[in-house]
C-alpha cells in the first residue's frame, strides 16, 4: 500500500509539474525579454496563462517608442528566454512612435515566424544609429498590420495625416522585405492657405531593404562606398487628391511604376545628423521672430544646407519611373475652369540603367478660350550637379557671390525635344472694340542639344525648329503681322536650324548650318569655319579666355539663298509703294547691283563675280551661292578685320566664288 501511495504521489507531482511547466516557462521567457529592455523593463507588467502564453504590457523602448502589449505564444519545450519569441511568432498592440512633430501609431502588428537575435529583440523598434544592425538580424515569414497612422504637425505651418490600411510584408530576410503590400491609403494635409485630401490605391513594393534605408539615414558613407538598392520595384494602382483653397484643384492618376532605386549614406556626417541640424536652425530662427538676424549664423546655416544638398545629389540613383493617365481639374469639380490631361510621364533621376531625364506624352489643356495639345516633351541628360558643386565650393569659402565665374553655374543642358504642339487662343493684340480672332499656332518639332560642355560652355550645339506654323489674323495691331499681311501672306510655316561643333585637335569651330526656311518663301543657309580656338578659350579665367578668343580666325564662309516666292512678294510690295511695275523695279535693282558692287569692292575678278551673281539673282530670283575662303590657311584674324573699313583691301584677303541659278 505504501508503494502504491508513493507511485500515486509521484504521478501527481509529475502531473502538477507538467501543468505548471508552461506557466513557469512563460514567466521565464517574459522576464528574460524584460531584462533586455532599458532599466530591465521598469514599469512593465507581466501576465502568463496556464498554457504559457505571456503578455508584457506598458513597454517603453528607448526615448521615442512605447508598446501597449507584447503577446508571446506558449513557448515550446526547451525554448526559454528570448528564443521563445522566435518559435511561432508574436503580436504587438498599440505601438506609438513619437519624434516630436512626427508621430506614428500602429494599433496592432502580427509577426509570424520571426528570427532575430536575443539581444536585439525589443530594440528592433527603436529608431537610432543601431537600427541597421538590428534590422539585418531580423527575418520573418510575414508581418501584418491592419492600420498604420502617421502624422506630422508643425505649429502654424502644416498638419499632415496618413492612414495606411491592410499592410502585409512577406518573405523578410535579414531586414529585406520580399514583398510589401498596402491595400489602400488616405491622407489629409492642411496649412493656412489650403486643405488637401486624397486616396492612394493598392501599393506593392518588391525587394524593400529596410536595413539599407536605416544605413542611408543613420550611417556615414565609407571610402568609395557604392549605392545599394532601397527597393527593386514600386507600383501604385491609382491616386486621387483634392485641394480646397483660393482655387479648388482635383487630381487623379492611374498606374505609377518605379524600377530599382539605389542610395548610400552621406559623406562626413549622417543624414539624421544633418536633418537634426536643419531642424534646430529652423527652430532657432522661429524663436528670433522679427529680431535682427545674425548674418554669420545665417551664413553657417546656408553652408550646411548647400553641403548637404550637394552630397545628397550624388547619393541616389534610379532605373526610371512612370505615371499614366494623369488628370487635373481647376475650379469646381462638376464644372472646372480648366482641365489638364497627360497620358504618360516618365523619367529618371539618373545614375542607373536609365539615363537621367524626363518625358511627357500627349498633354491636353482646355480652358474657356484656350486649347493646347502637345504630343511629346522630353529632356535627357539635364543635371543641376555643376550648379550644386559651384554653390558648395563658394559656400565653403567666403560665401561671396560678388565676383564669380558664371560659367561654373551653368547646368548640364543635355537634349531637349518637343513634338506636335498645337495652340488655339484669342489674339492678345486685337484692336479695341474688335472681337479677338483666333490665333492658331502649330510646331511640329523643336530640338536643342548641348553636349561636351567644358566649364559650362557647350562645344557641340544643335538647334532645330521644324514647321512653326501660324495662321495670321485678319485684324491685328501687331506691326509684324501687318507687314506680313501686306506682303500677301495669310499664314506662316517657318523652320530654322543651327549646328556648331568645336574640334579640339584642329582647334576649329565648324558652323555646319545656320539656316532659316519658310513655306512659299524660300531659305537662307550659312556655313562657316572658325580657327585658332583652343581649350584655353573655355577653361582659362574669364579675362584670359577673352584674350585667347581674340586670336580666333575666320577661315571660310558660305551663303546660299534659295528663293521660293518671297523675292517676288517683296518686289511687288515695293512696286506698289512706289506706284511702279515689278518688272521695272527688278531691272533697276539688277542694274544697281551690277554697277554699284564693283564701285564699292573694286574692279577685281572676285568683285565682278559677286556683282554678276547678285544682278542675275535679282533679275530672275532662283538660287544664289557665295563662297568665301581666306587666302591665308590660318584664316583672317581679328587684326585683319581693321581692313573692313576698306572693302577693296578686305576683299584682297579672301577668295570668292559666286553663282546664281
Amino acid at each position: 500500500m505504501s508503494a502504491l501511495r508513493r507511485r500515486l504521489a509521484l504521478g501527481a507531482s509529475l502531473c502538477a509539474f507538467a501543468a505548471a511547466a508552461p506557466l513557469a516557462a512563460g514567466h521565464l521567457s517574459a522576464h528574460a525579454l524584460l531584462a533586455q529592455l532599458p532599466d530591465g523593463g521598469a514599469g512593465a507588467a507581466v501576465s502568463v496563462s496556464w498554457s504559457g502564453a505571456a503578455t508584457l504590457s506598458s513597454l517603453r523602448v528607448g526615448e521615442h517608442v512605447t508598446i501597449g502589449a507584447l503577446r508571446l505564444p506558449a513557448p515550446l519545450a526547451g525554448l526559454i528566454g528570448g528564443a521563445a519569441a522566435q518559435s511561432g511568432g508574436y503580436s504587438l498592440d498599440a505601438i506609438a512612435v513619437n519624434f516630436g512633430p512626427l508621430k506614428i501609431d500602429i494599433p496592432k502588428v502580427t509577426v509570424d515566424g520571426a528570427s532575430i537575435s536575443k539581444d536585439d529583440f525589443m530594440k528592433l523598434y527603436a529608431g537610432d544609429a543601431g537600427a541597421e544592425a538590428r534590422l539585418r538580424a531580423f527575418s520573418a515569414r510575414a508581418v501584418s498590420a491592419p492600420l498604420l497612422k502617421m502624422s506630422f504637425v508643425a505649429k502654424d505651418a502644416i498638419d499632415m495625416t496618413y492612414e495606411f490600411k491592410d499592410i502585409t510584408a512577406d518573405g523578410i530576410e535579414r531586414g529585406r522585405v520580399g514583398r510589401l503590400l498596402n491595400l489602400s491609403t488616405t491622407y489629409t494635409a492642411k496649412d493656412k492657405l489650403m486643405t488637401q485630401t486624397g486616396a492612394i490605391g493598392k501599393t506593392e513594393v518588391r525587394g524593400l531593404d529596410l536595413a539599407q534605408g536605416a544605413r542611408v539615414y543613420f550611417g556615414v558613407a565609407g571610402p568609395d562606398e557604392k549605392l545599394a538598392p532601397l527597393y527593386d520595384s514600386y507600383v501604385v494602382d491609382s491616386m486621387t487628391t483634392s485641394m480646397v483653397g483660393a482655387v479648388g484643384v482635383d487630381m487623379e492618376m492611374g498606374r505609377f511604376t518605379s524600377n530599382a532605386f539605389r542610395a548610400r549614406p552621406m559623406k562626413g556626417k549622417s543624414l539624421s545628423v544633418a536633418v537634426g541640424e536643419m531642424i534646430e536652425t529652423a527652430n532657432a530662427a522661429a524663436k528670433t521672430g522679427d529680431k535682427p538676424k545674425d548674418k554669420s549664423a545665417e551664413m553657417d546655416s546656408a553652408k550646411k544646407m548647400f553641403a548637404m544638398v550637394a552630397d545628397l545629389f550624388d547619393a541616389f540613383a534610379d532605373d526610371g519611373m512612370a505615371a499614366e493617365n494623369m488628370k487635373i481639374r481647376v475650379g469646381e469639380k462638376a464644372k472646372p475652369f480648366a482641365t489638364v490631361a497627360i497620358a504618360r510621364m516618365e523619367g529618371s533621376y539618373g545614375g542607373g540603367a536609365v539615363p537621367s531625364g524626363f518625358k511627357m506624352t500627349d498633354l491636353d489643356i482646355k480652358a474657356p478660350d484656350v486649347t493646347a495639345r502637345l504630343g511629346q516633351f522630353g529632356i535627357q541628360g539635364f543635371s543641376y550637379a555643376p550648379i550644386l558643386k559651384a554653390l558648395k565650393e563658394r559656400m565653403a569659402g567666403d560665401g561671396n557671390f560678388d565676383n564669380i565665374d558664371p560659367r561654373q553655374f551653368v547646368p548640364t543642358i543635355g537634349t531637349w525635344t518637343l513634338r506636335n504642339l498645337d495652340v488655339d487662343a484669342p489674339d492678345p493684340k486685337a484692336p479695341k472694340g474688335v472681337k479677338p480672332e483666333r490665333i492658331k499656332v502649330k510646331l511640329a518639332a523643336f530640338d536643342l542639344s548641348a553636349k561636351e560642355q567644358i566649364n559650362g560652355v557647350p562645344t557641340d550645339i544643335t538647334l532645330n525648329i521644324g514647321n512653326l506654323a501660324l495662321k495670321l489674323p485678319e485684324s491685328s495691331s501687331d506691326a509684324s503681322i501687318k507687314q506680313l499681311k501686306a506682303l500677301g501672306y495669310s499664314a506662316l510655316d517657318m523652320s530654322a536650324k543651327i549646328a556648331a561643333k568645336w574640334n579640339e585637335t584642329t582647334r576649329d569651330v565648324a558652323i555646319s548650318e545656320f539656316s532659316v526656311a519658310g513655306v512659299n518663301m524660300g531659305s537662307v543657309r550659312l556655313t562657316a569655319n572658325l580657327g585658332n580656338i583652343g581649350r584655353e578659350v573655355f577653361e582659362a579665367e574669364p579675362a584670359m579666355a577673352q584674350v585667347a578668343l581674340m586670336g580666333a580666325t575666320a577661315k571660310g564662309l558660305s551663303l546660299k539663298v534659295d528663293n521660293a516666292g518671297l523675292a517676288e512678294k517683296l518686289l511687288a510690295f515695293q512696286a506698289r509703294a512706289q506706284n511702279r511695275k515689278p518688272e521695272d523695279l527688278r531691272k533697276e535693282l539688277g542694274t544697281m547691283a551690277a554697277l554699284g558692287i564693283p564701285a564699292i569692292l573694286g574692279p577685281s575678278d572676285d568683285a565682278k563675280a559677286i556683282a554678276n551673281a547678285i544682278a542675275k539673282f535679282l533679275a530672275k530670283p532662283g538660287v544664289l551661292t557665295i563662297d568665301v575662303a581666306a587666302k591665308n590657311a590660318g584664316g583672317v584674324g581679328i587684326p585683319d578685320l581693321a581692313t573692313l573699313g576698306d572693302p577693296q583691301a578686305a576683299l584682297g584677303l579672301v577668295r570668292v566664288k559666286a553663282q546664281a541659278d
